[in-house]
């Protein structure tokens, strides 16, 4: 198991290596996200693969005519001295693999923190006023947080917005919903709890994110929305809070690459 997950850390690495060089400054968003989410297929599948190129070795073993005579049979009913041993189950928790045992600790803490953000979500999304409007399903919460998009779900607090805010939080949430980035978020970070022992995953994962932003993006600018405009109002969302990885958000991080693509980015 530590051969494999050697292997798939290593072909991540070289997938995330070529992004930054050759992909991450290229405006083909919709590209960009096809070759991450590959990377991901890639790294977990090609150590699967029997790749051994190496002519098959046929060893010979030689046995004495002794192995094929019949065993004696001995009864341990009819035999007083024979013990039947049976082992307690404590035994095997001494036996387990040290490194095998701190993996899967990581791996469950790590589900703990992904299901405390899923709860804290669903929190917010309960609590709110749920509405539709033109096919999209709107929450309106009290809670002091950026607005964001949850599979097809848009959450916001219209206190904290103005009326063109909001009409360009729904264009570029429901682009978020219409491609269905809410599965590169969780695959995203699916990744990091399988290689929770790995620090490049947690880049990989932001990498994947902040494309998904430039995406919604350039497909916001394409509904016609003004450029300038929207970069004001980028800067006026990022000061809101927004602490959950597994949302499509107005995330500060990232508002200054966000922006330089929308100056790059052709209309």
């Amino acid at each position: 198991m530590i051969s494999y997950f050697v292997q798939s850390t290593v072909i991540l690495s070289l997938f995330y290596l070529a992004y930054k060089l050759f992909f991450e400054r290229n405006a083909s968003f919709q590209h960009n996200r096809f070759y991450l989410l590959c990377g991901i297929f890639i790294s977990f599948l090609i150590p699967l693969l029997p790749l051994n190129f190496s002519p098959e070795k046929i060893e010979y073993l030689y046995l004495s005519r002794d192995v094929f005579e019949t065993p004696t049979v001995i009864n341990a009913a009819n035999n007083p001295t024979t013990e039947v041993l049976e082992t307690p189950f404590w035994y095997f928790i001494y036996t387990i693999n040290p490194i095998v045992a701190v993996y899967v600790t990581g791996v469950l803490v790590s589900l703990f923190l992904m299901f405390f953000q899923l709860k804290r979500i669903y929190n917010i999304i309960g609590k709110g006023q749920a509405v539709r409007k033109d096919g999209m399903k709107l929450v309106f919460t009290n809670e002091p947080v950026s607005p964001f998009s949850f599979f097809n779900t848009i959450v916001l607090n219209p206190k904290m917005l103005n009326e063109k805010q909001i009409e360009h939080i729904l264009i570029h949430e429901n682009i978020h919903i219409g491609h269905w980035h809410q599965i590169d978020v969780l695959l995203a970070e699916i990744l990091n709890i399988g290689l929770w022992f790995f620090p490049l995953t947690r880049y990989y994962g932001k990498a994947m994110r902040t494309n998904l932003e430039f995406i919604a993006d350039a497909y916001s600018l394409k509904n016609g929305i003004d450029k300038k405009e929207y970069q004001l109002n980028l800067i006026s969302l990022s000061q809101q809070s927004s602490d959950s990885v597994l949302v499509n958000n107005f995330s500060k991080k990232i508002i200054k690459n966000r922006i330089k693509m929308l100056n790059k980015m052709k209309t």
